[in-house]
């Protein structure tokens, strides 16, 4: 039994590989973009790369806000980098104050863009009912990621410990740019007679002051805070 089915799965995996390619070629001339997160998903699980890439399939999720806790910790960071770097990484409590206070601002309207719709559902008797947890929990959301924000800059004490790289006088912070690198780099036959280009964002990079190191930064989150998180981030303890 443990044989047929290594042999089924071998033979999945063959045939599609083999579909794949074909798939690829004809959609690349359709102006196709893979992601590293296709890539990837295709090489732990060709069958789910099929489900999501090739037929569609999503999770389910409200409709009506593509938005995340780490998209908005994102937003929120990019915001206070800006600033810092427009305003000569001034670290006095005034200039703190007065960031917060925008930062803030900020994040309303980012959250109003960004909100879900109430969701309405009819009873069988008839009834109307609003249902608005979804927005209560996108708003909650919003004021995690202003607090994880505000948290995260506090920890790294941007204005005495880190500059902004800049490149063409542009600050590195969310950057965007595609890179081309032909086809030499593509060692499936099929796919070798193909242009292929790299579309990448970073998130940050970073000089440190004290030792002149270069870093860059692909921030990441967790979901939700660990036992006592919000209550230290509100109460500013480390």
């Amino acid at each position: 039994m443990q044989t047929q089915q290594q042999g089924q799965q071998g033979t999945f995996n063959e045939s599609f590989n083999e579909g794949f390619i074909e798939g690829f070629i004809e959609s690349f001339n359709e102006s196709f973009n893979v992601s590293y997160s296709a890539i990837d998903t295709y090489q732990r699980c060709p069958r789910k790369y099929q489900w999501a890439y090739q037929e569609g399939w999503t999770k389910a999720t409200y409709e009506a806000s593509p938005a995340s806790l780490g998209s908005a910790i994102h937003a929120g960071i990019a915001f206070c980098l800006h600033w810092f770097h427009q305003t000569g990484y001034d670290g006095n409590e005034e200039n703190l104050r007065t960031m917060q206070a925008f930062l803030h601002e900020f994040f309303e309207d980012w959250a109003e863009v960004n909100a879900p719709e109430e969701i309405i559902i009819v009873t069988s008797d008839g009834e109307t009912i609003t249902d608005g947890a979804a927005r209560q929990e996108f708003f909650q959301m919003v004021d995690n990621a202003m607090v994880i924000t505000l948290r995260t800059l506090d920890h790294l004490d941007v204005p005495n410990n880190w500059r902004t790289v800049e490149l063409d006088g542009k600050p590195l912070i969310e950057y965007k740019d595609t890179v081309h690198l032909g086809s030499h780099l593509l060692t499936v036959e099929p796919l070798r007679e193909l242009e292929t280009t790299l579309t990448f964002q970073i998130d940050w990079v970073a000089q440190h002051i004290q030792t002149g190191m270069v870093y860059v930064v692909d921030w990441k989150s967790r979901k939700t805070f660990q036992p006592n998180e919000y209550e230290q981030a509100i109460g500013g303890e480390d």
